[in-house]
């Protein structure tokens, strides 16, 4: 029993500590001073859709209310093998874009990695800017992160993802998950050892793609398009990557409506971890995983053994306390402190969604979009 509470007091040790490191340089990262000097970079704008006929009209519809220079960025929507009419919404777009709209379809290979490789090798911009068919953009977007480009010189920049949605319990939780990992991004990002990114929103230098040979080594995985570049990128170009802390870098998607779909996408994000060698990346996802896990194996216990009550009480305090912090100024930071509101019961759901994920994830396979990906996060 002794060495079990050891373990248990290191554990909870190591994720508070990992919180607060998180949560102190989250609070160090300054807004950044973005000066909206007049754009002079061509940016090519990357939409990989599967099956989005229903997403990609408002995402379209967006870019026309861009603030950045129609002829300074075009939009390339990469169909990848759809099966419902996302192909058509797109070609009935083009006739009224105020923008430069194309398609481009993939043939022999599938998937969004493959979708974004054949999209650089024919985009006319030097920066490119991966979106997902669900993200809608407001109006400095573009103007923000090429500043952000031009003035800091990075060859990789990770940008702002925000949930919407109705106003139920499942909708809180995802846009409470997202501000923690926003948070927990941007702050590995300042500390020089990058854990994740979001595809959905990332930016980065043409050269720099088709100098680390984009994603060759990992196109067999299924998800990671953005951390395992993120990786390869800041390999090879020490401290040329960042995190644009500005609202108006922001897009916003839609919270998933249940919670199958819900703990299906973050079983597939979660897959991509089995793929990695990074030793961060890894240590924080072990760290997080057993630290709950042992939560729950306290808890249970302590229906038996009445002297591991205080212990559960610590690790359940200790855990409170930390996550408050960093939830607390990062939704400050979003304007979005009314997700606050559930911080109590999302906690102890937190505790059991992470445990269930985590205990899932390698031995159930997934189906994305007619699909099938095995366990390990590759490709069936």
């Amino acid at each position: 029993m002794a060495v079990f509470i050891f373990v248990c007091v290191l554990f909870t040790v190591a994720y508070s500590a990992t919180i607060l490191v998180y949560y102190f340089s989250w609070r160090g990262i300054k807004n950044l001073p973005v000066r909206h000097l007049q754009p002079v970079t061509f940016i090519t704008i990357v939409i990989p859709v599967r099956n989005e006929q229903h997403t990609i009209g408002p995402t379209l519809q967006a870019l026309q209310q861009l603030n950045y220079p129609s002829s300074l960025f075009e939009v390339i929507v990469v169909n990848d093998h759809s099966v419902d009419d996302s192909l058509q919404s797109v070609s009935e777009f083009i006739s009224k874009s105020k923008y430069s709209l194309r398609t481009l379809s993939l043939t022999d290979e599938e998937g969004k990695k493959a979708a974004i490789t054949q999209a650089v090798r024919e985009a006319k911009g030097n920066l490119i800017i991966t979106l997902d068919a669900d993200c809608v953009p407001g109006a400095d977007w573009l103007n923000t992160i090429e500043s952000v480009y031009v003035q800091r010189q990075f060859k990789i920049i990770c940008a702002p993802v925000v949930f919407d949605g109705d106003a139920s319990a499942l909708t809180r939780f995802q846009q409470l998950e997202s501000a923690a990992l926003q948070g927990c991004t941007a702050a590995a990002i300042a500390l020089g050892h990058p854990i994740m990114c979001n595809g959905a929103n990332l930016a980065f230098d043409k050269q720099a793609f088709l100098q680390v040979r984009g994603y060759e080594g990992n196109h067999h995985v299924a998800s990671g398009d953005d951390i395992f570049l993120m990786e390869k990128i800041a390999e090879e170009f020490p401290g040329a990557y960042g995190y644009v802390k500005c609202k108006s870098a922001c897009v916003v998607t839609q919270a998933q409506k249940t919670l199958g779909k819900f703990i299906e996408q973050r079983r597939r994000w979660a897959s991509k971890t089995y793929s990695t060698f990074n030793f961060y990346v890894i240590a924080v996802a072990a760290t997080v995983f057993v630290f709950n896990l042992l939560i729950v194996g306290v808890g249970m216990m302590s229906l038996f053994h009445g002297e591991l009550l205080v212990m559960l009480l610590v690790m359940i305090g200790a855990k409170f306390i930390v996550d408050y912090l960093m939830l607390q100024s990062v939704s400050s930071f979003m304007n979005s402190g009314q997700i606050l509101l559930i911080f109590l019961p999302a906690q102890l759901f937190s505790i059991l969604y992470f445990v269930a994920v985590g205990v899932m994830s390698p031995f159930a396979g997934l189906d994305w979009k007619g699909r099938k990906i095995e366990p390990s996060g590759k490709w069936a």
